[in-house]
């Protein structure tokens, strides 16, 4: 487990940077003649995957970490802010199920669906570094 959920998270993370950049695309300029076409599933699919996974991860970590130290939040920073980034994520897939569903009614979400969650990717890529920072100290003793 040490290993697999730095992979999972590195990896969903990922995910989730591939999302953002095909929901920042919807609000690029269009020119005429431009074949950029905003891929809506495809950013709907990355988000899913990503949130509820990296949700997963969170979960699955905080029970590590309870099975090894009987308490969870001893990992200081990095626990923490996993603990924070929970609820963002959960956000993020309630706002986006709301638009996924029906985006006419809603035009001030998107902005406020988008911002959430380039927050919550801003706090993962943070987290890798705090995840990389308790690793090396784990493995030091």
């Amino acid at each position: 487990m040490l290993y697999f959920h730095p992979y999972f998270q590195g990896i969903l993370t990922l995910v989730m940077i591939y999302g953002w950049i095909t929901g920042m695309g919807r609000h690029r300029p269009q020119k005429p003649g431009s074949s950029f076409a905003f891929n809506r599933k495809r950013h709907i699919l990355a988000g899913k995957i990503s949130t509820a996974g990296l949700l997963l991860g969170i979960i699955i970590g905080l029970g590590y970490v309870y099975g090894l130290y009987g308490q969870v939040l001893v990992t200081g920073l990095h626990g923490t802010l996993g603990v924070a980034i929970a609820p963002l994520l959960v956000t993020g897939i309630v706002t986006g199920g709301i638009l996924e569903r029906n985006f006419v009614k809603h035009p001030h979400l998107p902005k406020i669906h988008g911002g959430l969650n380039a927050l919550t990717l801003g706090m993962c890529v943070f987290q890798i570094r705090t995840g990389l920072e308790l690793l090396l100290a784990m493995r030091a003793g």
